[in-house]
């Protein structure tokens, strides 16, 4: 859990990217979409992150100001 907390630190200090429909995301890509971290779990490429389950999974649901 604690590797979790340093990458999740990191990306919440860098910025996490908004979903983009015209871009290919590799397996464990991390993105934001309407307040939610998701994280691929294989490479997809307009798959969205909201109806997408198979591809997508929810990493952390709540309201990011960012």
């Amino acid at each position: 859990m604690e590797w979790f907390s340093g990458h999740l630190l990191y990306l919440l200090q860098q910025g996490v990217p908004e979903w983009n429909d015209k871009v290919t995301y590799s397996e464990n890509a991390v993105i934001k979409y309407n307040g939610i971290l998701y994280i691929a779990t294989n490479e997809n490429n307009n798959a969205k992150p909201s109806t997408t389950t198979t591809k997508w999974k929810k990493l952390l649901d709540c309201c990011f100001p960012f």
